[in-house]
């Protein structure tokens, strides 16, 4: 989960420091920009892909030479990198091929010295370094790492075994154990929302929104009356963001459930890759915990939902008749949620309206000012009603297992 806050843009400011004087002082390689670095690599050439494939099959067979059909030459690449601040139980640092980024863990702006911290640093660039001579990402430490740390006169020993013991809190080892009630309470009122009463189904809904609605609006009213300074209340608040779901394109499923994921007080965001696109949600870290937990719910049940009503209707087929199925399930629940909305006491919309506020705030601080764009396809009718029919009927139901039992408990980070 990724963390923005004033306090970690100082800190990532202080990281860029520290790869820019790696990266002239040690590894000889000269900036471009802020955000860039030039990388040179030696790059082969065939006279034609006829040639190529003569080539290899001459070589392939016994006692036959084909001779080197390959000619080399140097060419000169300007590399974007990027660094962020993470949450993780286990990783110390990671670096990122798709989007040639080196992430660094949150407590490290607590409790590592500077040599640790640029130790991680060196780490993760040696990976960056594998990654732009061979192609392919890997987080193995092998002959290549290990060359490519004694190119730069790193000691490999200590550069391969970044690791630290880590000393933290009590919740930043178990988490926020209030959240985590929220977050359980939620979960058992989703699973009230399959009650065959629908009176039952329509009321735990509400309810588990209201619940969020005051936990959140909590939050906000105890950092502003807590706070000494206006300073102090804007460094200490966080902005998380995690990538709930990740695809090599953009689909209807996925847009359908950004559009879902609105009504869970985060921001939905789609943030292209190399080769990837993922779907990041930003907001509180309970929001973004819970989000993330509903779209790994609706990535299933949406694609079961589409299977059964296309068996019940054998001439649905085809990507439009799905695309406008998934397009009417976030209409309808809209629908639902609006018409859910309209119970909600004065105080809670005028709460609504304050967190809408806040996490306008976070979204700026994340991303500073994003485009928008929406498929202009023209939508079949039929399964586009279809699919606002089954969105007015959908509720989140229980029975995901949270990673949390996964997570390391002795407090070792790992770099990756």
């Amino acid at each position: 989960m990724f963390i923005y806050s004033q306090a970690t843009s100082l800190f990532l400011s202080k990281i860029r420091s520290y790869i820019r004087e790696i990266l002239t002082q040690e590894m000889s390689i000269s900036l471009s920009g802020n955000n860039y670095f030039h990388y040179k690599k030696v790059v082969r050439t065939y006279e034609s892909d006829y040639q190529f494939y003569l080539w290899q099959i001459l070589n392939s067979s016994n006692g036959v030479g084909g001779g080197d059909r390959q000619s080399t030459y140097t060419r000169n690449f300007t590399i974007p990198y990027s660094v962020v601040c993470f949450e993780d139980k286990e990783r110390l640092g990671f670096f990122d091929s798709k989007h040639y980024q080196i992430g660094l863990n949150k407590v490290l702006m607590y409790n590592a010295k500077t040599t640790v911290i640029k130790n991680i640093l060196r780490h993760e660039l040696a990976h960056f370094m594998l990654y732009l001579s061979t192609d392919f990402e890997t987080s193995d430490h092998g002959e290549d790492f290990k060359e490519i740390c004694r190119r730069y006169k790193w000691d490999c020993k200590e550069i391969m075994s970044a690791y630290a013991n880590v000393q933290i809190q009590n919740d930043d080892l178990q988490g926020d154990l209030e959240s985590e009630r929220i977050i359980t309470k939620v979960k058992k009122l989703f699973a009230l929302t399959q009650s065959s009463n629908q009176h039952e189904a329509e009321l735990a809904t509400i309810k588990a929104n209201q619940l969020l609605i005051k936990y959140n609006l909590k939050g906000a009213l105890d950092s502003f009356n807590n706070s000494e300074d206006k300073l102090k209340e804007e460094m200490e608040e966080f902005a998380y963001v995690e990538r709930v779901l990740s695809a090599t394109r953009t689909s209807a499923k996925m847009r359908a459930i950004s559009d879902i994921l609105d009504w869970f007080l985060v921001y939905p965001v789609f943030n292209h890759g190399n080769g990837v696109v993922h779907l990041e949600v930003t907001g509180s870290k309970v929001n973004v915990e819970l989000a993330s937990y509903v779209a790994k719910f609706l990535d299933y049940e949406l694609s079961s939902i589409w299977e059964r009503v296309q068996s019940e209707n054998p001439k649905m087929k085809g990507i439009r008749h799905k695309n406008s199925f998934m397009v009417g399930i976030a209409q309808g629940y809209k629908l639902k949620m609006l018409k859910e909305r309209k119970l909600y006491s004065e105080s809670d919309e005028k709460a609504l309206v304050v967190l809408e506020q806040n996490l306008s705030k976070k979204v700026k601080l994340v991303y500073g000012k994003l485009g928008s764009s929406r498929s202009g396809s023209t939508m079949l009718k039929d399964s586009l009603e279809l699919g606002k029919e089954a969105g007015q009927g959908l509720n989140i139901r229980s029975g995901i297992e949270s990673d949390r039992s996964s997570s390391s408990s002795n407090g070792v980070f790992l770099l990756e």
